[in-house]
């Protein structure tokens, strides 16, 4: 698999030179049908559709601000329990995370006292997962039908038994992470349904690891978020990223919720209703985003809310799909004073 993407843009400050910047990556997958492990398993194999499944990738990004590699190797079983759920288990997940020298004075400066700092040095992510996926779907029949997803993730604890503070000569990530995704498709006529979609995660650093690497983090917004804000735009909790040159909006908590309806048109074109709320949040205080921590007594009222309507051309292989989202409740105008509104009552 080969991706490559360009962005063009304005500099952030005017002195800067304008430029492009360039993403271009390379993935390799090998599955083989055996679950291979140091003893025979044929018995197993058979019964369970056991997979083996050796991946490696090659990220280059060039942007602005900084220049960045990502290496990745992977090795993971993927188990049949029956028609209906599949068991992933992923015992090795390597990153390797390369930052050149030249990174933007401006762009450095203003995350070196912040917890962003540790995802722009050079540094290892060695983790674990296991993942269990549901889904009860009959294709090419109308039908309601449930779709359950949960995922675990160890990231460094094997490595902090050994090594207190590096491994191969850099620093690594340490934490835990786990999320839920759980959807329902009600199929109310042939032309017509509701689909209820329900995400919840959260990442706990360990050890010496202020937050999560960057790639590991939540984001909100976006055309699978709340669409009526655009990708990584939206939080955390309270926060105004308006306020700030460059914005992060990732963090280790995200709580979000979808609701749509979905009916034809004409032809293979749909047409949908929705409203998505949700946020993401900080587990710990950030001096420098003021809001973006997550607290029991204030968490609900800096939900989002965005409403919207979208198309959809469904030609069953494919499917292009285009949502116009309206924010109607935005927790960074709601619960701090904007200078276009000191009365506070926009």
């Amino acid at each position: 698999k080969l991706t490559t993407a360009a962005e063009w843009g304005k500099p952030s400050n005017a002195e800067a030179e304008q430029r492009s910047m360039v993403e271009v990556g390379v993935e390799g997958s090998l599955t083989i049908p055996k679950f291979l492990i140091p003893f025979k398993a044929k018995e197993f194999t058979r019964k369970y559709n056991a997979r083996t499944i050796i991946n490696t990738s090659y990220n280059y990004q060039d942007r602005r601000e900084y220049l960045r590699t990502i290496a990745n190797a992977s090795y993971s079983y993927r188990i049949k329990g029956n028609i209906y759920n599949t068991h992933t288990i992923t015992p090795v997940d390597f990153n390797f995370v390369q930052v050149g020298d030249e990174i933007d004075s401006v762009f450095w400066k203003r995350i070196d006292s912040t917890r962003l700092r540790s995802s722009f040095i050079d540094h290892t992510v060695l983790a674990a997962r296991y993942s269990f996926e549901y889904s009860n779907q009959v294709v090419q029949k109308l039908r309601d039908f449930v779709y359950f997803k949960t995922s675990f993730e160890s990231a460094g604890n094997l490595i902090s038994t050994f090594s207190d503070s590096t491994f191969l000569g850099v620093p690594y990530f340490q934490y835990l992470k786990i999320d839920f995704d759980f959807r329902f498709n009600n199929q109310i006529t042939p032309g017509n349904r509701m689909v209820y979609r329900i995400f919840a995660g959260v990442g706990y650093p360990l050890g010496k690891s202020q937050t999560l690497p960057f790639e590991r983090m939540y984001f909100s917004g976006g055309p699978y978020g709340i669409r009526a804000w655009r990708s990584e735009e939206l939080g955390p909790g309270s926060y105004n990223y308006r306020q700030s040159d460059y914005y992060y909006n990732r963090a280790e908590m995200k709580l979000e919720a979808n609701l749509e309806y979905r009916f034809e048109l004409f032809w293979k074109l749909e047409g949908a209703l929705f409203v998505d709320a949700g946020n993401i949040w900080s587990l710990y205080p950030d001096p420098e985003r003021v809001g973006a921590q997550f607290k029991w007594n204030s968490f609900l009222k800096e939900i989002a809310i965005g409403t919207g309507v979208g198309t959809r051309i469904n030609l069953s292989f494919l499917l292009f799909r285009v949502d116009f989202g309206l924010k109607l409740r935005d927790p960074a105008r709601l619960w701090k004073t904007d200078p276009a509104d000191p009365t506070g009552e926009n």
